[in-house]
């Protein structure tokens, strides 16, 4: 996977206290296009939407990464919480993180 040299966003802090991993990205994806959140493409095509707010519930202490592509932007969800977003170039195509 090739992602551009800059990041879009890094949403802090953790969601321990604040809404769903689902909703952070979401909120981050529209923050970054300077989009309402009502306008992003819907989640679920390309997650489930409650299994990654699952995921990590309750085990802020672990390590562990989600990522996967959405609206252009490789989406890094983190145990801690935090949600990064690195922009795709258009002529990039996801790859899964092979390591181990």
């Amino acid at each position: 996977m090739r992602t551009s040299d800059r990041t879009a966003g890094q949403s802090d802090p953790p969601f321990t206290d604040d809404p769903d991993p689902s909703i952070r990205v979401i909120g981050a994806v529209a923050d970054a296009l300077g989009i309402d959140p009502i306008e992003c493409p819907p989640l679920y095509e390309v997650t489930d939407p409650s299994a990654l707010n699952e995921l990590f519930r309750g085990k802020e202490d672990a390590n562990g990464r989600v990522r996967f592509e959405y609206a252009g932007y490789v989406v890094l969800v983190n145990s801690d919480g935090s949600v990064t977003l690195l922009e795709l170039d258009d002529s990039d195509e996801f790859e899964p993180d092979t390591d181990g």
